[in-house]
């Protein structure tokens, strides 16, 4: 009788610890799936999510965009006050297109700079 007895007791072991068992190997697989989801599914952890590609034009008129917009920061609100011309998001983009686009008609600076201030605001305080 102890035999059997003590046959029941390894066989309830074994199943309790069976159970645990499969459990963790389930959890380990699901952490292991997600890891490499993380990988291999391309996602944007980027906090500014709305970046968008910038057409440039010629050399020249890219400098003058660069000088202009120098002298503006970033008015969107979520690029912590970076400059224009280094800021990447969405708003910046659409801004230097707009300096693009007047400097392309041959707008004079100073009308750039003042129609840029009115439509977006950002311009830099100068000392």
């Amino acid at each position: 009788m102890k035999k059997i007895s003590s046959i029941n007791k390894n066989n309830n072991f074994l199943r309790s610890n069976s159970s645990i068992w499969i459990t963790l190997s389930l959890l380990f697989g699901m952490i292991l799936l997600f890891g490499i989801a993380e990988v291999f599914i391309p996602h944007n952890h980027d906090p500014i999510v709305n970046r968008t590609h910038e057409a440039k034009s010629t050399p020249a008129i890219e400098s003058t965009v660069n000088r202009i917009s120098s002298k503006f920061i970033c008015a969107c609100g979520e690029c912590s006050g970076e400059a224009l011309h280094i800021c990447k998001c969405k708003y910046a983009v659409r801004e230097r297109k707009m300096i693009r686009d007047l400097v392309i008609r041959e707008t004079t600076e100073e009308e750039i700079v003042k129609a840029i201030n009115t439509k977006f605001g950002g311009l830099k305080k100068t000392l």
